[in-house]
């Protein structure tokens, strides 16, 4: 939650700023949404722990990684890129979004 701080792939520690939900659809035109922790990242992180525990199934190959909707069973693949597998969403800009506010 606020104010608790996560520790940083590289060991730092970072301060959790709030959180977000998020909606948005995957680059195969699926749904996704999502609550996100905040804090001053470059990159989001998707915690498979977190995936996991709201019932999907999630699986890493070599070159890809596959969740699987815990109760639809529609399957969204992400690519490996340079070792990081990485799962690409569109969202709507916040001022695009009604009460959103431009950051």
């Amino acid at each position: 939650g606020f104010g608790h701080e996560y520790t940083c792939a590289d060991g730092g520690k970072c301060r959790n700023l709030g959180e977000k939900s998020v909606k948005g659809l995957t680059i195969d035109g699926g749904n996704f949404n999502c609550k996100f922790q905040v804090t001053n990242v470059d990159k989001i992180l998707l915690a498979v722990a977190m995936l996991t525990a709201a019932g999907h199934h999630v699986w890493f190959e070599k070159e890809y990684g596959v969740i699987t909707h815990g109760i639809t069973g529609v399957e969204t693949v992400f690519p490996k890129r340079h070792g990081v597998y990485i799962l690409s969403i569109w969202i709507k800009k916040a001022d695009e979004v009604p009460g959103g506010t431009r950051q």
